[in-house]
């Protein structure tokens, strides 16, 4: 792996940083996916949901998420 790709990507501000994973060397991103690599093993709680099939899905109109600071003074910046 170039280190100055990874040094180059990590000077971006992505949320997430680069690495030189070795032990993943030589695998497809079909073992990741299969294997799960790099992730936490999901709640038991998650593990169970189930995607939402049928007519009534069709038009559920979810919430629109709430801003901290509106529901919490608290959180406010400044």
């Amino acid at each position: 792996m170039d280190g100055d790709l990874i040094d180059a990507v990590n000077r971006g501000n992505y949320g997430w940083r680069a690495a030189n994973y070795s032990q993943f060397w030589g695998m497809t991103l079909e073992d990741g996916i299969r294997h799960r690599l790099g992730t936490f093993r999901p709640s038991p709680t998650v593990m169970n949901m189930n995607e939402m099939h049928g007519s009534k899905t069709r038009h559920l109109v979810l919430p629109l998420p709430k801003e901290p600071e509106a529901e919490e003074p608290k959180f406010r910046a400044g």
